[in-house]
């Protein structure tokens, strides 16, 4: 069975409002031990610690987006090192990251990135994202071409939803995409002209059969704001396909 987590966008009414991340941990427990967590969201250093030990507390795997593109100019990004810490500290087995420019960059910065995964002991991923820049078919599947030939560790976050922002074709993205996924953002929209995310049950989007295709040692991640009132009944949909 494949492993259903929780990003904590789904709890966007609260974070707007300032609740704490790490306050919500204890909340998304009762529904998952797996969670992402958004970079964006955390107001101060105590907040790193204050995730690491309540994850710790309650068992609980954390993975790390971050909205920072992984290269910038044909070089590491200078904050590279310092999101790796950060997840780190965390005790994040995962982190993410928006493409940037990574198929210009020389292999030397592709065997960079892989050896401070190593040295972290983190696993990392690019995602196509909203953008022009970092979201369009053909520059996902460039980069991942590249990065397949090179044999870089990074893996994929698929974003279904994403897609849609782009006047992209969801289910074509994914046949063509498959091969390299490591991770899912789960998200559907009400219509492909004017995308915004609603329920599941509700969307336009065959997510289920994407879900159905992929191996089941990829976890998929609610990526969308759901009130809390409907969150059980988010679950137990997307349950049905796992």
């Amino acid at each position: 069975m494949k492993k259903l987590g929780i990003n904590t966008l789904v709890y966007k009414q609260d974070l707007d409002k300032g609740v704490l991340q790490s306050n919500l941990l204890p909340i998304i427990k009762k529904y998952t031990d797996l969670v992402e967590i958004r970079r964006e969201y955390i107001s101060s250093p105590q907040e790193f610690m204050a995730l690491r030990d309540i994850a710790r507390q309650k068992n609980i795997q954390l993975y790390y987006s971050v909205p920072d593109k992984i290269t910038i100019n044909h070089q590491l990004n200078s904050k590279f090192i310092q999101y790796l810490q950060e997840a780190h500290n965390m005790l994040c087995t995962h982190i993410k990251f928006n493409i940037g420019d990574l198929p210009t960059c020389s292999q030397n910065i592709l065997l960079e990135i892989d050896r401070l995964s190593k040295q972290y002991q983190i696993a990392i991923t690019i995602e196509n994202d909203q953008t022009i820049e970092n979201g369009t078919l053909n520059y996902v599947f460039n980069t991942l071409n590249y990065l397949q030939k090179n044999n870089s560790s990074i893996g994929y976050t698929f974003d279904i939803g994403n897609w849609c922002w782009q006047k992209e074709n969801p289910q074509e993205a994914f046949a063509q995409l498959q091969q390299f996924i490591s991770v899912i953002h789960l998200k559907t929209v009400d219509n492909l002209l004017m995308p915004y995310t609603t329920f599941l049950h509700k969307g336009c989007l065959n997510w289920q059969n994407m879900l159905l295709s992929i191996n089941d040692n990829i976890p998929i991640f609610l990526e969308y704001p759901i009130e809390q009132c409907n969150l059980a009944q988010e679950i137990t949909t997307v349950t049905k396909y796992l």
